[in-house]
């Protein structure tokens, strides 16, 4: 019985990992019709500047899913710590509320959010 059970977790597991494989890259012309910024705090944001990465799976039908952090660049500018997954929170909730044109087949797109200092 414990074997069947084992074989049977193994099984479901290696499925769910094939389905969230990587799609192939988005072609060029695949650019967001419709953007959400990351909303972190006025304060927070006067901190950094720089530049975090992240990929995102686009649907057929122009949703945005699996988004993931793939690079983070923040220099911090102010005294404190900067606290980088606060910022990485932000734009993966943002990105994740985008949408693209529709495309043929599902493909997987990076979209880099800058922060900059205002002043």
């Amino acid at each position: 019985m414990n074997r069947i059970l084992m074989i049977a977790m193994a099984l479901s597991i290696v499925s769910c990992q094939t389905s969230d494989e990587v799609p192939p890259p988005c072609g060029a012309g695949t650019i967001p019709v419709e953007t959400v910024p990351p909303r972190v705090s006025a304060a927070s944001e006067l901190q950094v500047r720089g530049s975090i990465v992240a990929t995102v799976v686009v649907e057929e039908d122009g949703r945005v899913t699996n988004p993931v952090t793939t690079r983070s660049q923040l220099e911090q500018l102010d005294r404190g710590k900067v606290d980088t997954a606060a910022y990485e929170s932000a734009v993966l909730i943002a990105v994740e509320k985008w949408r693209f044109s529709p495309v043929p087949s599902r493909c997987a797109k990076k979209v880099t959010i800058d922060f900059r200092r205002l002043h």
